[in-house]
């Protein structure tokens, strides 16, 4: 559908609303290269339509930064809100390799794992918990400015994405 590729970058509610809108029953793909610029309107409208979601692909401008915004982004909206739930989603990016606060962490799993359909991540200066579970299925997975030093807790943990996943491609 020509509606279900919706880029959130720049677009007002109304506009999102309206792509939302004609795009129907479509499976929706959702890029927005700079999470931190009206998050809440944004996710608000998407919040209701979870479970359409196939692509999510989320980044940050040249010199974006965390503290300079001062609001939700939808990364903490996927994993704190304790409803969500992306039955479709295939496909999941983050790419925070512009934000001038470096490397960010992210301490609880993408939706609290519960992701049937993923089965490709890409994750660029972007970690995640790599618990039992978390994330299974995956078929291509990519990491990305990951260096000595910018790690999270648990970063020994990643062999249990190896057990989960045991499709992934070389």
């Amino acid at each position: 559908s020509l509606w279900s590729t919706i880029d959130l970058t720049g677009l007002t509610l109304k506009q999102v609303e309206g792509y939302v809108g004609r795009s129907g029953t479509a499976p929706l793909d959702i890029v927005h290269s700079d999470i931190f610029q009206r998050p809440a309107a944004s996710w608000g409208v998407l919040s209701s339509v979870l479970s359409r979601i196939r692509n999510l692909e989320v980044g940050v401008p040249a010199g974006g930064s965390v503290a300079s915004q001062g609001d939700i982004s939808i990364i903490e909206f996927l994993v704190t809100d304790p409803h969500s739930t992306v039955p479709m989603l295939e496909r999941y990016t983050s790419d925070l390799e512009n934000l001038s606060t470096g490397l960010s962490v992210i301490t609880l799993p993408l939706l609290g794992g519960r992701t049937p359909a993923l089965r490709h991540l890409k994750l660029i200066d972007t970690r995640m918990p790599w618990s039992r579970g978390f994330y299974c299925n995956l078929h291509t997975i990519e990491i990305r400015g990951c260096f000595p030093g910018r790690q999270s807790a648990k970063d020994e943990d990643i062999c249990h994405l190896f057990r989960d996943c045991p499709h992934l491609q070389g």
